[in-house]
């Protein structure tokens, strides 16, 4: 029998190849119904925007939070401007950061006390045109799915 558990790891699978949702609607044909609000804390906040984020600061404390499933920084005014990851235990449980700036890298930080995979409290390097993709693994740790860190 298939759990939920199953269904959203596969719906979970899709989204990344995708970044589609397949959904069928209960009793129409296509496949296994699949109902959002089975598996929606599962997921977190699957669809969540922020555009035209601006850096602040240079460390961890000072860092612009990252709210959205899908974040793109336009504006880093010096190298090293910092970004902050949600809290482990915020409702995300995906989360991404694109450098759209044409000149300047930027930091990415995990929220204080927390991993995402630089060790504790540490910060990733996001270069110029570069992103990195983040799944969450437990309350307090992100991994790194894909992406251009250092």
């Amino acid at each position: 029998m298939t759990t939920i558990w199953d269904r959203a790891a596969a719906v979970a699978a899709d989204l990344a190849a995708t970044d589609k949702i397949p959904v069928h609607r209960t009793g129409q044909p296509g496949g296994n119904s699949i109902v959002l609000s089975e598996f929606g804390a599962f997921l977190g906040n699957i669809e969540t925007y922020a555009g035209g984020l601006s850096g602040v600061g240079i460390i961890q404390a000072t860092a612009t939070l990252l709210a959205a499933n899908k974040n793109i920084a336009t504006t880093v005014t010096s190298s090293n401007n910092a970004f902050r990851m949600p809290a482990g235990s915020s409702q995300l449980s995906v989360c991404a950061l694109f450098n759209d700036d044409a000149a300047d890298n930027l930091q990415l930080f995990p929220a204080t006390g927390e991993d995402i995979g630089a060790g504790v409290d540490a910060a990733f390097t996001i270069a110029p045109g570069d992103w990195a993709y983040f799944e969450k693994k437990s309350a307090s740790t992100w991994f790194l799915v894909s992406g251009t860190v250092t």
